[in-house]
């Protein structure tokens, strides 16, 4: 079965080799990565290679080559003879976001429940009850869990991938941590909590009985339905 990957499946051009430590590049993208997503580093946070080496303990060579696979990945821009910088968010890049996703996820959803089998579906109802018994908020910060975080990832996932095809599973993966961005910043700014767990029982509910017309409907009505309560803070945060 395919797994999600942080790059491209077609082979790389970087060779790995000529970094002198990947090890310590790969820290720096996950690192990286993380803070842009959850937030933790505001859109348009100038990344500047100094700061980075003390914050991190990690050299220039391995920072670069993150910082140039954060910026194919669209987490990252370069600003000009200024170095790179968080890529900021708009309302034109999140409707091209949401759209895209929701294409790729219905891409992703139908060749899933072509290929579908009984392993699928106890995937998906595993992930499903881990993520119903995790509590979306942290009391202590008022942000997003990050039990639930990572169980929301992984009922998500479970869900496309069935599809069996690395490169549908990389875009899906690509379009899922940017929708997550622009929901994480949300969240900081004030976004109420909505409550989504009838909508995922919505879509457990349709894989299960094999109805693609009605998975496909509850899987683009999720997502809409997030990007219409950032939308609501989105003006706060650009």
């Amino acid at each position: 079965m395919a797994k999600a990957s942080s790059t491209a499946p077609a082979s790389r051009a970087t060779d790995n080799a000529s970094l002198g430590n990947p090890t310590l590049a790969e820290t720096a993208f996950t690192e990286l990565k993380k803070k842009i997503i959850a937030g933790q580093l505001a859109p348009g946070t100038p990344l500047r290679l100094e700061g980075l080496k003390v914050s991190l303990g990690i050299g220039f060579t391995p920072l670069r080559e993150a910082l140039t696979r954060l910026t194919g990945e669209g987490l990252v821009e370069v600003n000009g003879q200024r170095g790179f910088r968080v890529a900021p968010v708009t309302l034109e890049k999140l409707q091209d976001t949401i759209q895209r996703r929701i294409e790729i996820e219905a891409l992703a959803l139908t060749r899933a429940m072509e290929r579908s089998n009984e392993d699928w579906e106890a995937r998906i109802i595993a992930n499903f009850h881990r993520l119903s018994r995790r509590k979306a908020i942290d009391p202590d910060t008022g942000l997003v869990s990050p039990a639930w975080d990572s169980a929301h990832r992984d009922f998500h996932f479970s869900i496309v991938e069935g599809c069996d095809s690395e490169w549908l599973l990389y875009f899906w993966q690509l379009l899922f941590d940017q929708a997550h961005r622009y929901r994480q910043i949300a969240v900081t700014h004030g976004m109420p909590y909505r409550d989504d767990h009838t909508e995922h029982q919505r879509m457990v509910d349709a894989l299960l009985d094999r109805n693609l017309e009605e998975a496909l409907a509850a899987s683009r009505n999720h997502i809409e339905s997030t990007y219409k309560v950032v939308l609501k803070v989105l003006p706060e945060i650009t």
